[in-house]
């Protein structure tokens, strides 16, 4: 009877002491710290000699071991990895918790253990790995220790699970900021080959990894060549180091365009590597021009298990892009050689189409980039408001895609057959939507005033949204240092309505204000030199104009900078 007091007194102590294991594991950090509460822990509600926590690696055919505290035996598995299938603690996610004695101890015996007590760590939504006790008792654990380490392996399990989601919404978070980095640093080159050559570095600037390549598909030759390398293994790896079709992860990738996610090369016979390689992963993915494989992008990292399901998808999303640069780049390679060969009128005609085609696909080519990398969030596909909204972007980014197929067409613009579709149109609405489609930087500062007698105008309202966006986008772009962006709309005349665009940027000298609206002409002017652009927007946006029956014109200050006006016909009735 006093035996069994004590059991009891014993076991409520034990239970009690849960309170303060389950506040301390609330505010853990990182797995470390779970680890750590464990080690420190544990002792005060089991009686045991030596405890590990297994878990399964990202694709659940794996498992990591951490031996939270030693065994007195050599043989400890201390190993990173292992295979499920090697002993009862990778199987242990299928399996119902029971405490194991000697005779169940398989390959724990080695370690000099005589009783296991094993349970999984699991949430109501999956297993993440086993919790293992062991004693060099015989039948050390009863009933009493199994409910507590069931409730340890809970809490556990949750605790590792939500940090986990954390950790991986931080990630994402962190890879999108990382990725539109690097395009925005990529898209701005017009050379295929220069392009191949800079991705390693800017995907190793943005997201530091510890190698990356690019090898470029050859196919008259049906081998891989290096093009563009950054990262530990320059050395090893010299320019033009050349690999066969098929051969390697890199040549598998090559041949049959589909992504290659390696966590653990040495059970991957695909891998071919230098002597001197520390790579334990790779991570290889097709980067195409249309439905062609032209390179490949390999990233290792000497960590095991170093890729997840965010990396795959960011740089998917990342090479998807790539590709409609490349392929960009590729059309204004081809635009600039033809030139050459043709008359100064079909040179002007295909540089308009090389340049439009590269300053608009670009911007949009990222909006429907984020948009799509958008609804791959769970998260958001459940919220049917925050899908409506992407489906929006989606909808919207698609009808400027048409609007920019049209002002491609040289023949139509230079012919005045683009053809138009005039009614009315609400004005507040029509600057609105152009705000929307320009980046404005921290430094500038942006409003706007619409008078409320001016509330409709009648045009296109596709085609005057370009004009009002041009403006507002070369406020912003001629104002390095910032300042005040100010869209002003007012009444004209009885029958025509003003729309003024002002910045405080660097101002246009009198004597080149005649270069602003012709095609392909800048403004020449040391403030502004390493500004791109093509000599086309205003061009365009005056071309537009004057469809709609209107005129535009510039008042400018050098250092005060300037105010492009144009008009547009009332709405009548």
């Amino acid at each position: 009877m006093k035996n069994r007091l004590l059991e009891a007194q014993d076991f409520s102590r034990r239970v009690n002491g849960l309170s303060d294991f389950l506040l301390r594991l609330e505010s853990a950090k990182t797995r470390e710290d779970v680890f750590r509460i464990l080690q420190t822990e544990s002792k005060s509600l089991l009686e045991f000699d030596t405890q590990f926590v297994a878990l399964l690696t990202p694709n659940r055919s794996q498992y990591a071991i951490t031996v939270l505290s030693p065994t007195k035996s050599s043989s400890t598995p201390n190993r990173e990895v292992s295979e499920v299938s090697e002993s009862r603690v990778g199987r242990l996610e299928i399996e119902t918790p029971i405490p194991v004695e000697q005779s169940e101890g398989g390959a724990w015996l080695d370690l000099g253990l005589k009783s296991m007590l094993m349970v999984p760590l699991r949430t109501s939504e999956e297993t993440l790995g086993s919790l293992s006790f062991g004693s060099y008792r015989a039948n050390a654990f009863g009933e009493a220790d199994l409910w507590i380490a069931q409730l340890l392996g809970v809490h556990v399990a949750m605790a590792l699970r939500t940090l986990s989601m954390r950790t991986g919404e931080r990630k994402r978070d962190e890879h999108l900021g990382s990725m539109f980095r690097a395009l925005n640093e990529l898209s701005a080159i017009l050379d295929p080959d220069e392009l191949l050559t800079a991705i390693p570095s800017a995907v190793r600037k943005h997201f530091n990894y510890f190698d990356v390549s690019v090898f470029a598909v050859r196919k008259e030759s049906n081998q891989l060549v290096l093009v563009g390398h950054s990262g530990n293994y320059a050395e090893y790896l010299p320019w033009g180091y050349k690999l066969n079709l098929g051969e390697g992860i890199i040549g598998w990738v090559a041949t049959r365009g589909d992504k290659a996610v390696v966590n653990d090369v040495s059970v991957d016979r695909r891998y071919v590597g230098p002597s001197e390689s520390r790579t334990k992963s790779v991570l290889a993915i097709p980067l195409r021009s249309g439905n062609e494989v032209v390179a490949v992008l390999n990233i290792e990292e000497p960590n095991l298990n170093a890729f997840d399901e965010t990396d795959t998808v960011t740089f998917q999303l990342f090479c998807e892009q790539l590709g409609n640069a490349y392929r960009n780049a590729m059309r204004h390679q081809e635009i600039r050689e033809t030139a050459e060969r043709l008359t100064e009128l079909d040179k002007l005609k295909s540089e308009f189409v090389g340049i439009v085609s590269h300053d608009f696909r670009s911007p949009l080519s990222s909006i429907m980039l984020a948009a799509r990398g958008l609804l791959k969030f769970e998260e958001l596909t459940e919220n049917k408001q925050l899908k409506e909204y992407v489906n929006i972007i989606i909808e919207q980014a698609n009808r400027l895609n048409r609007l920019a197929e049209d002002t491609l067409s040289v023949t139509e613009l230079e012919s005045g057959q683009l053809s138009y579709s005039f009614k009315i149109i609400n004005v507040e609405r029509l600057v609105q939507d152009a705000l929307a489609l320009v980046k404005f930087s921290s430094k500038h500062k942006l409003t706007y005033h619409i008078d409320p007698n001016v509330a409709y105008v009648k045009g296109d309202q596709n085609k005057l949204r370009q004009v009002v966006t041009n403006l507002i986008s070369n406020a912003v772009k001629y104002s390095p240092q910032g300042g005040n962006v100010t869209v002003d709309v007012q009444e004209y005349s009885a029958g025509e309505v003003l729309f003024s665009v002002k910045d405080e940027g660097v101002g246009i000298p009198d004597e080149q204000k005649d270069k602003l609206f012709r095609k392909f002409s800048r403004v020449s002017q040391k403030e502004v030199k390493d500004i791109r652009g093509a000599g086309l927007g205003l061009w365009i946006s005056k071309e537009i104009v004057n469809a709609h029956g209107g005129r535009i014109w510039c008042e400018s200050e050098v250092g005060k900078g300037s105010t492009f006006r144009f008009t547009v016909k009332k709405a009548v009735g």
